[in-house]
């Protein structure tokens, strides 16, 4: 499972759940200190250390490429898309099945780009809602896990935003 969070998201705490889950052998592919490492750890999981790919691509891929040959791994699963697109160029390396957790609130991307890439390199999604259904994700497998965020600890809270605002001097600019 390919952890690529900065923070503790909705993304990471399912993804960790389905990691622990999952059955035989199984690690955890975070950044270096990111709460996705203190959770897989405290899971008992093992951890293998990624770049991050926001910040030096080139070093993301080449990180996730070294996992991948050294843990060999019969399926991937990953939460973000550019350790998918990463994921998709290896995946005829080193043969895995690749597999999508999509649970953002913006949810899939639905176009034909995205449609066209989750038919050729993406084996199946998990999607943390109905809502997430579209033509992007009609042609692979699916799973709907209904109630998978914990909307009491991961939601949306005023004080947050406008902390968050201050901090990097945003007021009220739209935020991408």
């Amino acid at each position: 499972v390919i952890l690529d969070e900065r923070w503790d998201s909705a993304l990471t705490d399912l993804g960790v759940k389905i990691a622990v889950v999952l059955s035989g052998e199984r690690a955890c592919a975070v950044l270096p200190g990111s709460p996705a490492e203190a959770r897989c750890r405290q899971a008992g999981l093992p951890v293998f250390h990624i770049e991050d790919p926001r910040r030096r691509p080139l070093a993301g891929f080449l990180s996730t490429g070294k996992v991948l040959s050294g843990f060999s791994p019969d399926a991937v699963l990953t939460v973000r898309g550019d350790e998918t697109l990463f994921c998709a160029a290896l995946k005829p390396l080193y043969r895995f099945r690749l597999f999508r957790l999509h649970g953002e609130a913006k949810g899939v991307r639905n176009s034909t780009a995205s449609r066209l890439f989750h038919e050729k390199f993406v084996d199946g999604v998990i999607l943390s809602s109905r809502k997430f259904l579209c033509p992007a994700v009609a042609g692979v497998r699916k799973v709907v896990v209904h109630g998978a965020v914990d909307t009491e600890k991961f939601r949306f809270y005023k004080e947050g935003r406008e902390r968050f605002r201050r901090h990097f001097g945003l007021q009220d600019t739209p935020l991408i």
